[in-house]
């Protein structure tokens, strides 16, 4: 081409390069004029570029023009080899994006592979199953996916240790198999673990809709379980109604909107503490400690599926000693650990109920100072390797809420640097947008992704 002009037009002084309207400007600036610049002959100078219709341009083919002298055709020649190697760089790149587009989208459209492509359709790929409990995996998929998407599912069993019939899991005998989810092409395989329900293992089972839903729930904590914005001076008097679920975004009544709890007891105390301090302690109030309120709630206790626990920050707030896992107390009225009375606690409830299914949730973060001084991570940190530690031995699920905000997120009258949204006025309590987050997290079995933290100011979710 260059040949060609130089022959037609010896005294050629301008060039023009033409683009697609909405790519020129961008490869003008990707690719054309990093070429100009970076080529080595310094008597190539760049002519401002002419307006749309300049060379017989249009709005759907512009042209670019640069000025040349004939005396350097032969840079000419070099650069524009340099240009076509830049604009097949990018073609190139472009065509493997389409291609992996496709491929992607081949592996849920091509009808004519012989088997389903496998998908993820939900977020997990194992369902472990006490042989006393059922699974409501319709009212699991319905929260992933929406009624209208999950109507679409299909789902089978590959043997008979359980049934599948009204959207339930029933469990018939102890064993594993396989799970079908079916949608159109997609198909995700799950493996059904069913246990015996004394060998059963807590600290394997998801928390999620389809396993809560229709169950009895029994909770025990502090302020941030217990009504706090409704009681806020921690007048617990109304205990087993519908009232003392509190104000509509706190995280239980959330739950409830998802799970449709069976029966719902909230036995947690604003001031509530792991640890149970001296008798001469000017904060002791035993009525208020883990350990007191496990052993004086039998009958909660045996009439609960599951039982979430979630104390920790008043124990930080007071810097109770954390004691170790050797700790050991005979009586709940007696001064207790941290790590002690986390102990006794459990050992009541399994002992009043050991079929329980268990739930322990570590510290929220908290930015707002104690009395004793300012905030310290490492401090926190600390009372959350104790109950980890504890929820081993006792092979109960562990929930790490600490994991769910940031201290900096946390703080107190300031707004999220990474989302721009309140999840706290105070530093400690969650707002309407922080137990939002809350219930999305332990519903999502406890794990936290950026897109559970986004939601507008002041929201919470309603069924």
């Amino acid at each position: 081409m260059l040949r060609l002009i130089r022959k037609t037009h010896p005294t050629v002084s301008v060039i023009c390069l033409y683009g697609m309207t909405g790519h020129s400007d961008n490869y003008m600036n990707s690719v054309y004029k990093p070429a100009i610049k970076s080529f080595p002959d310094k008597n190539l100078s760049p002519l401002r570029a002419l307006p749309a219709t300049a060379g017989g341009g249009t709005r759907s083919n512009e042209a670019r023009s640069y000025k040349f002298t004939p005396k350097n055709l032969r840079s000419i020649s070099l650069l524009y080899k340099s240009i076509e190697e830049k604009i097949m760089k990018k073609i190139s790149t472009l065509c493997l994006s389409v291609l992996m587009l496709f491929s992607f989208v081949a592996c849920g459209t091509n009808g004519s592979n012989e088997q389903n492509k496998e998908a993820f359709i939900v977020g997990y790929q194992d369902l472990y199953l006490a042989d006393d409990e059922i699974y409501y995996l319709k009212q699991m998929l319905e929260y992933k996916l929406g009624p209208e998407s999950a109507d679409r599912i299909d789902v089978s069993l590959s043997s008979d240790i359980a049934t599948y019939e009204n959207g339930i899991v029933v469990p018939k005998k102890t064993g594993t198999c396989t799970l079908s989810l079916k949608q159109g092409e997609l198909e995700q395989k799950i493996s059904l673990n069913i246990v015996a329900s004394d060998q059963y293992d807590m600290s394997k089972m998801s928390i999620d809709v389809g396993r809560l839903y229709n169950k009895k729930i029994l909770f025990f904590g502090d302020s941030i379980t217990h009504n706090w914005m409704k009681y806020p001076n921690g007048d617990n008097t109304v205990v087993n109604d519908t009232d003392s679920l509190g104000y509509p975004s706190h995280y239980i009544v959330q739950m409830n909107n998802f799970c449709r709890f069976a029966n719902v007891e909230n036995c947690a105390w604003s001031g509530g503490t792991m640890a149970t301090p001296p008798k001469n302690s000017k904060t002791r109030q035993i009525y208020k400690c883990f350990s007191y309120c496990a052993e004086h709630n039998e009958t909660a206790i045996k009439n609960a599926d599951y039982v979430f626990i979630w104390y920790g920050t008043n124990d930080y707030h007071e810097f109770y000693e954390i004691g170790s896992t050797e700790d050991v107390i005979d009586s709940c009225e007696k001064e207790s650990t941290f790590t002690g009375g986390m102990k006794y606690g459990l050992s009541k409830i399994l002992e009043y109920n050991p079929n329980a299914k268990i739930i322990v949730s570590n510290l929220l973060a908290r930015s707002c100072n104690t009395e004793n001084g300012a905030v310290k991570e490492k401090d926190q940190i600390a009372y959350n390797d104790a109950i980890a530690a504890v929820a081993s031995m006792y092979k109960v699920r562990l929930l790490d809420m600490f994991s769910l905000f940031t201290i900096r997120e946390m703080r107190a009258k300031g707004l999220s640097q990474d989302t721009g949204i309140f999840y706290t006025d105070d530093g400690l309590h969650p707002n309407d947008n922080g137990y939002t987050v809350i219930t999305r997290f332990i519903l999502n079995d406890g794990v936290a992704t950026e897109e559970l933290k986004k939601l507008p100011t002041a929201s919470y979710e309603k069924q």
